[in-house]
């Protein structure tokens, strides 16, 4: 129907700060702000869920590229790394010491990485790991707490 114009970009998991109203990776940040050093933040999902999150200036520099250069049909816009709620439970650890706790501990298969090589091979795309992102948030949260 967009005879050769449109394009499609099929995005993965958007986060962009602490402020966003919506969405489980702020959500689960802006808990650890209210709760002392040491303790634990229940969480409503389980240690195996992984996502590949994507920071919303790196959507944002995809699709301006995609609009104004893309030559394919479908664009995947991830990071093309998964991160387990374990791995972040694990970073919140380190940098926030904090524990989230998971409410459930059922098993879930690992999903798909999902594949950037059209948007590396076109654009040089080199997204932000989410660790390259939270970290520093998670620090700045440990002096504010």
């Amino acid at each position: 129907m967009g005879g050769g114009r449109a394009r499609v970009a099929r995005l993965a998991s958007v986060y962009n700060s602490l402020d966003d109203p919506s969405g489980f990776l702020p959500a689960v940040l802006r808990k650890l702000v209210h709760v002392p050093w040491g303790a634990s933040v229940l969480i409503d999902s389980t240690p195996d869920a992984s996502r590949d999150y994507i920071h919303m200036p790196d959507v944002v520099r995809a699709l301006v590229d995609i609009a104004q250069r893309g030559t394919q049909a479908i664009y995947n816009v991830a990071s093309g790394e998964n991160v387990s709620n374990a791995r972040l439970a694990e970073q919140v650890s380190r940098f926030a010491g904090r524990q989230l706790v998971f409410r459930s501990n059922k098993e879930l298969p690992a999903p798909a990485v999902v594949d950037i090589t059209r948007l590396q091979s076109e654009f040089g795309w080199k997204p932000a790991l989410l660790s390259e992102v939270i970290n520093p948030w998670l620090e700045k949260m440990v002096g504010t707490c």
